[in-house]
């Protein structure tokens, strides 16, 4: 799995956690959102985060001495971003983006999750 393909994955899980429980904060570190992450997934984590938080998807505070991030709670421009409906989608697909993309990572199809958050990112940056 390529860098980009690891970012998908990852923002996929931290999506699909803060909207699920949304308000409430959380603190998550690699192993939240990745099945046994080795060294490189866990700098991927951290990258991924911190990319997040700089461009407005996420407030979180990280936590340097444990290696996670704590507060973390989805912005305004997520919510937005994952409430959007795409026009492409089929009527059966009405759901939300972001509640698709939790049950998605729920049910471990991590691609589909993946291909979820392209739509949101787009989806926030128009």
């Amino acid at each position: 799995m390529d860098n980009l393909d690891e970012f998908n994955r990852i923002t996929a899980g931290v999506f699909a956690d803060c909207y699920a429980d949304f308000p409430v904060k959380k603190h998550l570190s690699a192993e939240d959102v990745l099945p046994e992450p080795n060294h490189h997934q866990r700098w991927l984590f951290e990258l991924t985060m911190e990319w997040l938080v700089q461009y407005g998807w996420l407030s979180a505070e990280k936590d340097k001495e444990r290696q996670f991030f704590k507060n973390v709670q989805l912005t305004e421009k997520a919510l937005v971003a994952l409430d959007w409906l795409p026009e492409t989608l089929p009527v059966k697909a009405n759901e939300p983006l972001g509640r698709r993309m939790a049950d998605a990572f729920a049910q471990g199809a991590v691609a589909e999750a993946g291909r979820l958050v392209i739509d949101a990112l787009k989806a926030g940056m128009s």
